[in-house]
């Protein structure tokens, strides 16, 4: 195990290049967005489209085209603007509104 882990982890290791590839990069910082996106993009998809035996490859790669671009959009303007934001100051504006109602 440790000898996988050394071959993959080795910088120089052509298995790390294949796993630091800018795909798999992209993919992973949006996997979170494509697991939770799917599920209800499948069922909105197939509950919408009638025979969809008829073209089974277009289909699919049309519902993960539509993930893909629900999780970008998802990453870029809720992800990252949740993962930047300054939640040291949540609390005490949490409590200046409750002050402010009190009086």
């Amino acid at each position: 195990m440790r000898k996988l882990v050394a071959t993959v982890a080795h910088p120089g290791a052509n298995m790390n290049t294949w796993f630091t590839n800018p795909v798999f990069t992209w993919i992973g910082k949006r996997s979170y967005g494509i697991y939770i996106y799917q599920y209800p993009v499948m069922v909105f998809f197939e509950s919408k489209v009638k025979n969809i035996a008829a073209h089974p490859w277009l289909y699919g790669l049309i519902e993960i085209a539509i993930i893909l671009a629900i999780s970008e959009i998802s990453y870029r303007y809720i992800e990252i603007p949740l993962k930047n934001f300054d939640y040291s100051q949540t609390l005490i504006k949490v409590k200046q509104v409750f002050k402010r109602d009190k009086s």
